[in-house]
């Protein structure tokens, strides 16, 4: 008899909107450029009010940049804020083979302010004038999943959280977490998350008082 497996409950804890921003705050003092510092800026803030999984704006490793990563023809800035965003999503058909294969449309929701759209202008505009994946270093390089990784958690112990508790989910968990303190529904969620079932529930992290 086959026994079951216990899943452990997730543990990671979300980026909130104050926390992200302290990120943001200090990236210039230990990334190597300023060109980095407002790559990761762009990517983190992306991130989060895009709802975007890690593999959406990261290659897994090497020089090519990932099928799977938001492309820079394809992202449309209008009247000073992200119109939106087409790419390769988790939930493509299940008989398509064409990883270019454009999905739905992902939007910048507005859970704060204009931070994303300032901070994404400023990384496209120095950006190297190269097409492929939207978030590459200034050599042209695709950032990867690791990099993201390692700047999110030193970013974190620079300012004095506990890296072990948070990873790249969470981004998404903390855009559920935010999206639902501020009143939005579960089908408006789901919209912005782009979840086809009620899964996002478990991201939700409300501060007990």
């Amino acid at each position: 008899m086959a026994r079951s497996k216990l899943k452990r409950p997730d543990s990671r804890l979300p980026i909130t909107i104050d926390l992200l921003k302290n990120i943001i705050k200090i990236l210039p003092a230990f990334c190597s450029s300023r060109y980095e510092a407002v790559l990761f800026s762009s990517a983190f803030s992306m991130g989060f009010f895009a709802f975007l999984r890690v593999g959406e704006m990261t290659t897994a490793c090497g020089r090519e940049g990932s099928n799977h990563a938001i492309k820079i023809e394809n992202v449309e800035v209008t009247n000073h804020n992200i119109k939106n965003i087409l790419g390769v999503f988790k939930n493509r058909p299940a008989r398509s083979r064409d990883f270019n294969f454009c999905g739905p449309t992902i939007r910048c929701w507005n859970l704060s302010g204009k931070i994303t759209a300032r901070i994404f202008k400023d990384s496209t505009s120095i950006r190297p004038r190269i097409s492929g994946q939207l978030y590459c270093h200034f050599d042209g390089s695709p950032m990867t999943r690791y990099q993201f990784s390692g700047i999110l958690k030193q970013a974190l112990g620079y300012i004095g959280f506990d890296q072990s508790k948070y990873g790249t989910h969470s981004f998404r968990i903390g855009s559920a977490t935010s999206a639902t303190m501020l009143g939005f529904s579960d089908e408006q969620i789901k919209v912005m998350g782009r979840w086809s079932s009620d899964t996002f529930k478990s991201y939700i992290r409300i501060p007990q008082f």
